[in-house]
């Protein structure tokens, strides 16, 4: 099974609102600031990191027939 890792910026501000924000070979600095334009001031900054599986492409055989 194939996997990537993720990190992802999210803030999250006093009315409760949040907002999240990665890419792959983010810079921190750049992912961050990108999810603080998108809050109002006073918020909680976290980082979240997960392994997620890479989805595959599944080959099928199959036989057609034409119908009579």
């Amino acid at each position: 099974m194939k996997t990537v890792n993720v990190k992802i910026a999210v803030a999250v501000d006093h009315n409760g609102e949040w907002w999240a924000c990665g890419w792959p070979d983010g810079d921190d600095g750049e992912m961050m600031e990108a999810t603080l334009d998108n809050i109002e001031k006073g918020e909680a900054r976290y980082w979240l990191t997960a392994t997620l599986v890479v989805p595959e492409a599944v080959l099928v055989h199959a036989t057609v027939e034409r119908e009579k």
